[in-house]
Parts: C-alpha cells; sequence; structure tokens
C-alpha cells in the first residue's frame, strides 16, 4: 500500500471551503538519488529507493541504497532535502 502524507489543510478564505495540499516529494518504492554524501557508504548520486515515508513529526524517508549491481550498501532516514527524485 502506498502511503502518502497529508499536511494540515488550508482554508480558502473566501468561501470557507477546506482543501488539502500535498507536500511530500515521491512515493514509496520511488527511485531517487543522494543529493549530497550522507555516510561513508552513500555518496552524493548514490542510488536508492525509498521504502517508507514518515509524516510525523516532521517529513523524511526511509531509502534503501544499492549499489550498482542492486545490493544494500545502507538503509537511511533521510530528509527532502537529502534526496532527489531519479528521472530516468
Amino acid at each position: 500500500m502506498n502511503q502518502r502524507c497529508f499536511f494540515p489543510a488550508r482554508r480558502l478564505f473566501s468561501k470557507g471551503l477546506v482543501f488539502v495540499t500535498n507536500l511530500y516529494r515521491c512515493d514509496e518504492y520511488a527511485v531517487v538519488l543522494a543529493a549530497k554524501a550522507l555516510s561513508d557508504g552513500v555518496s552524493k548520486g548514490c542510488r536508492g529507493v525509498v521504502v517508507f515515508i514518515h509524516c510525523n513529526p516532521k517529513l523524511a524517508y526511509e531509502v534503501e541504497f544499492l549499489d550498482d549491481e542492486d545490493n544494500t550498501i545502507e538503509v537511511l532516514t533521510a530528509t527532502p532535502s537529502d534526496i532527489e527524485l531519479y528521472e530516468q
């Protein structure tokens, strides 16, 4: 099941309507790249897969980082600024 984080709703003052803004950057199982070196084993540009999204107390991702042969290097908790979405 794909987990989604929805942050507090904002009100449209003119009509009193409420809508929810989805502010997360990627879904579970999205392929991402490390935006900077995150550990000794995970350098900038290292490829990973989002395996879980934390919503509280703040947005964070559990990311499994992989080597070129798809072996796990490390599983780290990353903030949105630590990763970027991989576009093929």
